[in-house]
């Protein structure tokens, strides 16, 4: 049979519930049901009607929700404040990600030797204003899916992270063992077009990922219950 509590999960993800909780809750429930389903088949009970059974015992679907949903603590800071989770945290991130990057390059540059001084110059600003803003980007979307939130706020948290990382750029040389770094933060026409270079890499993939799991979703429980009707 499909996997019994996959609709339990995705209730308790909508309605807020921290992913570990849920993972944890659906654990112990999956387990519960695996034992009430081999005591039944060893009175005698065949494998469907032994799951049957063992699903009536344990609960139906809405109350199991219901014991999860009302307790507030159990909810995720992605759906209690996703302004400081999602918008500021990944502005935050981002900033402590070109800061890491900078600190290693000053702890370690001067050791690099001078062949390589303009790659390890070129790749740490490449790092900082091109990878990262993806790398937050990405993690925003990866958590707003996982956590099934609505678009609204992930959508803001990638247009202000796009328009932070595009405004702040990161300058790196370095020369006969010696370097210069230089952060700097104003609007030009390449503040514009890495603006929509962020948009497009971040904010599109995430509505298009978004739009294909719901999709996906909806398909996979028509199909279940079309075979369990």
């Amino acid at each position: 049979m499909p996997k019994p509590f996959e609709p339990l999960r995705e209730r308790l993800l909508r309605a807020g519930v921290a992913p570990h909780h849920v993972r944890r809750y659906i654990l112990e429930l999956s387990q519960h049901f695996e034992d009430l389903r081999t005591d039944l088949e060893q009175e005698g009970y065949a494998r469907p009607k032994a799951e049957a059974v063992a699903l009536n015992r344990i609960g139906r679907i809405d109350d199991l929700a219901q014991a999860m949903i009302d307790q507030p603590r159990l909810r995720s800071w992605n759906v209690r404040a996703p302004w400081a989770t999602l918008v500021l945290g990944s502005c935050l991130a981002f900033a402590a990600g070109i800061m890491a990057a900078l600190m290693l390059l000053a702890s370690f540059g001067p050791s690099v030797p001078s062949s390589w001084a303009p790659q390890v110059a070129s790749g740490t600003a490449f790092f900082c204003n091109f990878l990262l803003p993806l790398l937050c980007g990405w993690t925003v979307a990866v958590v707003a899916i996982r956590q099934r939130m609505d678009s609204f706020w992930p959508v803001v948290a990638l247009g202000v992270l796009a328009l932070v990382s595009s405004a702040i750029q990161v300058g790196v040389t370095m020369s006969g063992g010696h370097g210069e770094i230089g952060v700097g933060a104003g609007a030009s026409l390449d503040t514009v077009v890495l603006l929509a270079r962020n948009l497009v890499l971040t904010l599109i993939p995430y509505l298009i990922w978004r739009k294909w799991t719901e999709t996906a979703r909806g398909i996979m429980w028509a199909d279940s219950s079309s075979r369990g009707g």
